[in-house]
């Protein structure tokens, strides 16, 4: 009798596993069937009136196959992409040379941008991004990404770390450099102190505008958009002027 209940106990286990193995099947084939198209329900719409649109892209986009790179949410070319080349006073994005070399290769317009450590030295970070980007004639001018305030300092001296490394930064590029956060961000710490400096604004909600007050030239309007080459979601931007104003954007 013990013989007959071990056998029936693997024999209840062996059914369980091919019942669980199938459904896992059944559901996953499921999902590739459902996923392009949750996707493009999920693709964010691109604010109406502008006529230049683009992509920022990090090593969090994974390997991108630029060879096919198609149009944003099928709808519009890509005119630029910015992308991340450091972090910090010593990280380097480990996709930034391949992605730099290949939207060259792409005839694109590319920027490079620094994300900002509030905790760390501003001189250290603007060295940084110096020994990392060799920027050239038609590439956009050096961005700044700042998006936190610091734990260790005051947003006083966040200012002063801020404007330090904007400093350093054009003065060895000889070209202002670009200053991206959000637009929240923007207005409870940054108005009123680096008005000056071109915006790249990020805002996500159904606005005509992503910032009141305040000019503005690229627009980073969703993180849900898509587009062939890249798997997964990108952050989607625009561009405020015209064709002839992207060209005498860049670097001369």
């Amino acid at each position: 009798m013990r013989k007959n209940r071990g056998f029936k106990f693997l024999f209840v286990l062996m059914m369980l596993a091919i019942v669980g193995w199938g459904l896992f099947h059944f559901r996953y084939a499921i999902y590739r069937r459902i996923e392009p198209v949750f996707k493009e329900y999920r693709a964010s719409r691109i604010p109406e009136g502008y006529g230049i649109h683009g992509i920022d892209v990090s090593r969090y986009q994974g390997r991108i196959d630029w060879d096919k790179l198609g149009k944003i949410n099928k709808t519009y070319p890509v005119d630029f992409v910015l992308i991340r080349a450091t972090m910090g006073a010593i990280g380097e994005d480990n996709e930034f040379p391949r992605n730099w070399k290949a939207v060259e290769q792409k005839g694109l317009v590319r920027g490079a941008y620094h994300y900002y450590n509030p905790n760390v030295n501003s001189t250290l970070q603007a060295e940084n991004f110096i020994l990392t980007v060799d920027l050239k004639k038609g590439d956009l001018p050096p961005v700044l990404d700042i998006e936190k305030v610091s734990s260790i300092q005051d947003v006083e001296h966040l200012r002063k770390g801020v404007q330090n490394w904007l400093d350093i930064v054009e003065e060895h590029y000889k070209v202002e450099p670009i200053l991206y956060t959000y637009a929240s961000f923007y207005n409870d710490y940054f108005d009123g102190y680096f008005d000056d400096y071109p915006l790249w604004v990020a805002n996500y909600n159904k606005v005509n505008r992503p910032i009141k007050g305040n000019d503005w030239i690229f627009w980073q309007h969703s993180e849900t958009g898509t587009i062939d080459g890249l798997k997964g979601y990108v952050d989607l931007d625009l561009f405020e002027g015209s064709r002839n104003d992207l060209n005498d954007l860049v670097i001369d």
